[in-house]
């Protein structure tokens, strides 16, 4: 390279140097930067503003909504106060999203089990407690005892409560009441009404007289029985006011109750309103309010309305019994943020729950209180009917996973009568399905299979326990030679017991329950341990094992059970849990959760009895040659065969689910009066057969045993009694 290029070469390489250090230093600045506004951005966030508490929420109509103005007065008093929190809304309403409250709900659900940060309080329709409450704090845990008293027991133990944690407390709350418009109620001097039938004959009375005077767009009742949960819950509202008394729970399906609370509702459809009315949706009944045009009108409560309305109690079928669903939005904190967050989220529900936020909310027309006492202040009931929301008779939705599921089949199910054709019976049998906890019973109104495999169980475990009194009966001695008598009474109790174990399927599903199915394997051990212990003894070369056995038989039978019993200790440490489930023909039934823990105490169980099996079937091929006890040996390989096979199928079906509710119950019944009882046959019910086929006089043959010797000088065995005594029966 010569002079010039070298020279060319350092200063262009320079350069390069120079430029690449321009670029270093200026990502630095970027650098330095960055830190600098993320140092500012912490410090304003936790020293000046405080911190930063996010909550979500849902509310349709954001003009309507009440988290936004409480939020505020939050913030205010905790800058006055020193708190140094600030808690942000982000609200889905119809402004800026196009989710449903279902969509809302399924969100929050996913968030949560992903056990996301994102969002600290939590503002949710009670609907949604057996899908999220599971993630949600406890507050009797952290807030103030005389806090949470302040709301009745019964109200947090249905609308806040998830397995005894108190996952929320209620902001607002919605339930149905009746408006009646006053304007015509004073017009034609006529009542509040307080029954149905009172509804239609105020309605008829009304609608006649107005029509006289040409006004044809007057309507009697809206009803609100649309295709949406606003129908699910008008449904609801009016079956149960028609319960019998106050106190009284919500009438069982096929109850006559129910069966006039349909015959009524139609009623009232028919007389005061007509099929279009009845099925339209909200916003026909608020263009209801809004232009007079209708004498009542079944709709959430609202602190404010037209002036031509005012609320009062929805009826029932007596005076003094009426109902009204209802649901609340509470708040709530993720259980996943930090404990500052839990604390500062604490603080928050604490105030927005308190008793002068909430009369503050009540007296704005804002809010309904779920505080016991609040409607008993004389500043509030100026402009409240009090007298009317002390009284209300709330119920709450049947909340559960499905319940979107439920709520559609329900009313889809009552409409095939209300606007169809479709009979009460065949409605309420639908009804049932979907309503009832369905479980075997002996009561032929529910269903004939239990009382018949009832009948079966009862009928085979009398005769298996009268069957014993043959091992007494000197005839049928020789034919019960392989066990002693008080073996083969515990070898007939564990067949007993295995059969009797059929009857813990019978009624609702208990966490006991759960834990007795477990012992049915112990029936198992009971038969066969006797039978263990007498192919020990009969082991073809002597051992110090089988001596020891035979001298210790009921020791050795003990430690059998023993091991059984230390497997169900274990058992305990960890309860069971009730799982409700929807088969494909909507029938609901329960099952037991098996955990990963209560799958290994089935497999610890199975596979116990698995070696038993297998050392009693390795013992019996060693033993299958000793004619004294060949054919006893062939028969209980059968019997062993059965209940090996039904335990296989069993352990197979406790894996597999079977969403089914009759399978579900029915195959595990069978499969254990088959194997109870063939396996009681293959090792004692024959030997009876047999008695009765071959019965002999045991004396006449003794003595012919004894004769024949005198006559022969000789141990002669004839060979009737050589074949009973070689038992080749």
């Amino acid at each position: 390279m010569d002079g010039e290029a070298k020279q060319f070469f350092r200063q262009h390489f320079y350069m390069y140097i120079l430029d690449l250090n321009d670029v270093i230093d200026f990502i630095k600045m970027i650098i330095i930067k960055r830190l600098i506004l993320f140092l500012l951005f912490f410090f304003y966030n936790n020293y000046v503003n405080g911190l930063i508490i996010n909550s979500a929420g849902f509310f349709r109509v954001e003009s309507a909504q009440i988290f936004k103005p409480i939020i505020t007065e939050f913030n205010e008093y905790a800058e006055k106060n020193n708190l140094n929190i600030t808690v942000k809304l982000n609200l889905f309403s119809n402004i800026n999203s196009v989710l449903s409250l279902e969509d809302y709900g399924s969100m929050l659900e996913s968030l949560l089990e992903k056990k996301s940060e994102k969002y600290d309080i939590l503002f949710y329709n009670n609907m949604f407690i057996p899908r999220i409450g599971k993630y949600l704090s406890d507050l009797n845990d952290f807030l103030p005892k005389e806090h949470l008293e302040m709301y009745d027991s019964k109200m947090k133990s249905d609308f806040c409560s998830y397995k005894d944690k108190l996952v929320g407390l209620p902001i607002t709350r919605f339930y149905n009441v009746l408006y009646y418009n006053s304007v015509l109620i004073n017009k034609y001097n006529q009542y509040v009404p307080k029954t149905w039938d009172d509804i239609i004959k105020v309605g008829k009375h009304i609608l006649t007289e107005e029509k006289k005077i040409n006004n044809t767009e007057l309507i009697g009742y809206n009803g609100l029985f649309d295709d949406t949960d606003f129908g699910s819950s008008s449904i609801l509202q009016f079956l149960h006011s028609f319960r019998k008394e106050v106190n009284s729970t919500f009438p069982e399906i096929n109850s006559p109750e129910v069966t006039e609370a349909l015959k009524m509702m139609k009623k009232v459809k028919n007389e005061i309103s007509s099929d279009e009315t009845f099925s339209k949706d909200i916003s026909y009944t608020i263009s209801k309010i809004l232009d007079g045009n209708a004498i009542f009108i079944n709709y959430w409560i609202y602190p404010h309305l037209s002036a031509s309305y005012k609320f009062t109690q929805p009826p029932g079928a007596i005076n003094g019994v009426s109902s009204s669903v209802a649901q609340t939005f509470n708040a709530g904190v993720n259980n996943h943020i930090s404990n500052e967050k839990k604390i500062a989220s604490y603080k928050f529900i604490e105030f927005a729950t308190s008793r002068e936020i909430q009369k503050e909310f009540v007296i704005k027309k804002m809010i309904v209180s779920s505080i016991k006492d609040m409607y008993q202040d004389e500043e509030i009931c100026k402009d409240y009917n009090c007298n009317a929301l002390m009284n209300m008779q709330l119920i709450g939705r049947p909340i559960n996973e499905n319940y979107k599921t439920y709520s559609e089949k329900f009313r889809k199910y009552v409409y095939e009568y209300l606007y169809g054709n479709k009979s009460i019976s065949q409605v309420i049998k639908n009804l049932e399905n979907i309503t009832k906890i369905h479980y075997i019973s002996i009561k032929p109104i529910d269903d004939y299979i239990g009382l018949i495999c009832f009948i079966i169980i009862t009928i085979l475990s009398f005769l298996m326990l009268f069957s014993l009194a043959f091992i007494f009966i000197e005839n049928f001695n020789p034919f019960f030679k392989f066990l002693s008598q008080d073996l083969w009474i515990i070898n007939i109790l564990g067949h007993i017991f295995i059969l009797c174990s059929c009857f813990i399927k019978y009624g609702e599903e208990s966490r006991l329950k759960c834990y007795f199915s477990l012992i049915l394997s112990i029936g198992f051990t009971i038969c066969y341990a006797p039978i263990f212990y007498k192919l020990v003894v009969y082991f073809p070369k002597i051992n110090s094992i089988s001596d020891w056995v035979s001298r210790h038989n009921y020791l050795f039978i003990s430690l059998l059970y023993l091991i059984d019993i230390i497997i169900l200790i274990f058992a305990i440490l960890q309860p069971f849990q009730i799982t409700k489930n929807v088969d494909n023909n909507n029938i609901i039934y329960q099952t037991c959760e098996i955990t990963k823990f209560h799958g290994l105490i089935n497999f610890l169980m199975i596979g116990y009895k698995i070696i038993l099996s297998s050392i009693i079937s390795l013992l019996m091929f060693i033993e299958w040659s000793i004619d004294e006890i060949r054919y006893d040996l062939r028969f209980i390989v059968s019997g062993l065969y059965v209940i090996f096979m039904s335990m296989i199928i069993s352990f197979i079906l406790k894996i597999i689910i079977i969403n089914n509710y009759t399978p579900n119950y029915l195959i595990p019944l069978c499969l254990i009066i088959i194997a109870a009882f063939s396996n009681y046959f293959f090792t004692y019910g024959y030997r009876i057969i047999l008695g009765i086929l071959n019965k002999q006089n045991v004396k006449l043959a003794f003595i012919c045993q004894i004769n024949q010797g005198f006559i022969n000088n000789e141990s002669v065995i004839p060979e009737s009694i050589s074949q009973f005594k070689s038992t080749k029966y």
